[in-house]
C-alpha cells in the first residue's frame, strides 16, 4: 500500500511540476517574486492532492482534479480570467476564426448582425463588434447618407462587445484623424498600447447620440467612452456594464488555454472602464430594463430577429429622448445659421 501511495506521490509531484511550468508561462517568463513562498505552497498543494488521490471516498481522475485546480486559481483573479479545456479552446478558435489576438475578445457571440432601420431617421443598432462590423457600418451609413440624414442615433444597448480593433475602427468613422480613442495599461510594457483615429477612410460628422445600458460592455464602452470624452456624441441611457479589461489568450501544451486578464482599458480622458462603466450624459431608465436586465440581455444574444422600433416610441423612453435631443440640436444649429 505504501508503495502505491509513493508512486502516486511521484505522479503528483510531476503534475505539480507541470503546474509550475504553466504558471511560469502565464506570467510570460517574468521573474516571480518570493519564489520560495510559491514553491512552498505548491508543496502543500501536492500533499493535499496526494491525500485526495489516496483517501477520497471515490476514485478521482487526476486530469479533472488538476483542471479544477487551475480553474480555481484563475477564479481568484477576476471574473474574466478563465481556464479553457482543449475542446473549449478549439471552439473559441473557430468562433473567432483565429483573430482573437489577445485583446478585447468575446467568445460567446455567434451569428451577429448589424441592423439598420428606416422608420427613425439615422438609427443604427450594433449587436456586437465582430470582424466585419466597421465595414457593415460604413455601408449602412452610406445608404443613409443617400437619404440626406442630418443626425444619427447609434444604439449599443445589450451589445456585450467583441474585437478591440473593431471598436477602434467604428470610433474612427465618427472622428477626425489623430484623436486618441482608447489606451490600455498593464504590468508589462508590451501590454500598454494606444489606439488613434486615422485621417484617411470613411468619416461622418453630423450630430449624434449613443444609447447604452447595463448590457453594453467592453468594445461598446470603448466606443461610447471615446465619443463622450472627445465631445463627439451625447450618451443617453443608463450606466454601462464596466467590462474594461484585456484578456490575453495563452495556449498550453496539452491543447488547452488560459484566458488571462493582462491590462485594463481607459477612455481618452483617463477614465477607467473596468468595474465602473460609462456614465451617460442624459440618464434615463427603460421600464422593463430595471425589471429583468439579465434576461433581456440573454434574449438579445440568442435571437437574430429582434422587433425593431417604429414611429411609436412610447415604450422606449431612451430612444425617444435621443430623438428629442437631436431634434433640439438641429433646431439650435438652424437658428444659429439664420442669425449669421
Amino acid at each position: 500500500m505504501r508503495k502505491i501511495v509513493r508512486e502516486k506521490q511521484v505522479v503528483l509531484v510531476l503534475l505539480a511540476a507541470v503546474l509550475v511550468s504553466m504558471f511560469a508561462g502565464a506570467v510570460m517568463a517574468k521573474r516571480l517574486p518570493s519564489q520560495g513562498g510559491v514553491y512552498e505552497n505548491l508543496k502543500v498543494f501536492t500533499e493535499a492532492l496526494s491525500y485526495v488521490e489516496s483517501n477520497y471516498v471515490e476514485e478521482v481522475e487526476p486530469d479533472k482534479v488538476i483542471q479544477g485546480a487551475i480553474r480555481g486559481m484563475l477564479k481568484t483573479l477576476d471574473p474574466h480570467s478563465s481556464y479553457m479545456p482543449p475542446d473549449v479552446y478549439r471552439e473559441m478558435q473557430v468562433e473567432t476564426e483565429g483573430r482573437f489576438g489577445g485583446l478585447g475578445i468575446e467568445i460567446t457571440m455567434r451569428d451577429d448582425v448589424l441592423t439598420v432601420v428606416s422608420p427613425i431617421e439615422g438609427y443604427v443598432k450594433l449587436r456586437s463588434f465582430h470582424k466585419t462590423t466597421e465595414e457593415e457600418l460604413e455601408e449602412a451609413l452610406q445608404d443613409l447618407g443617400e437619404q440626406h440624414i442630418k443626425t444619427l442615433i447609434l444604439d449599443l444597448r445589450n451589445n456585450p462587445g467583441g474585437l478591440l480593433e473593431q471598436a477602434i475602427a467604428v470610433s474612427n468613422v465618427f472622428l477626425e484623424g489623430g484623436k486618441l480613442i482608447v489606451y490600455t495599461k498593464g504590468r508589462l510594457p508590451n501590454q500598454n498600447m494606444k489606439g488613434f483615429s486615422k485621417s484617411d477612410g470613411f468619416h461622418v460628422s453630423y450630430p449624434m447620440a449613443v444609447i447604452i445600458n447595463g448590457g453594453s460592455a467592453s468594445a461598446s464602452e470603448i466606443v461610447a467612452g471615446s465619443l463622450q470624452d472627445l465631445h463627439r456624441a451625447t450618451i443617453v441611457g443608463t450606466q454601462s456594464f464596466g467590462k474594461g479589461s484585456v484578456q490575453t489568450i495563452i495556449p498550453l501544451s496539452d491543447g488547452s488555454g488560459l484566458r488571462l486578464t493582462t491590462a485594463k482599458y481607459y477612455t481618452p480622458g483617463g477614465g477607467e472602464i473596468n468595474g465602473k462603466g460609462i456614465t451617460p450624459d442624459i440618464v434615463i431608465e427603460k421600464p422593463q430594463e430595471a425589471a429583468n436586465q439579465e434576461g433581456e440581455q440573454k434574449t438579445l444574444r440568442s435571437q437574430r430577429n429582434i422587433e425593431l422600433p417604429g414611429n411609436d416610441l412610447s415604450d422606449d423612453p431612451q430612444l425617444q429622448k435621443a430623438v428629442d435631443f437631436l431634434k433640439t440640436q438641429v433646431q439650435k444649429d438652424g437658428k444659429s445659421v439664420k442669425a449669421g
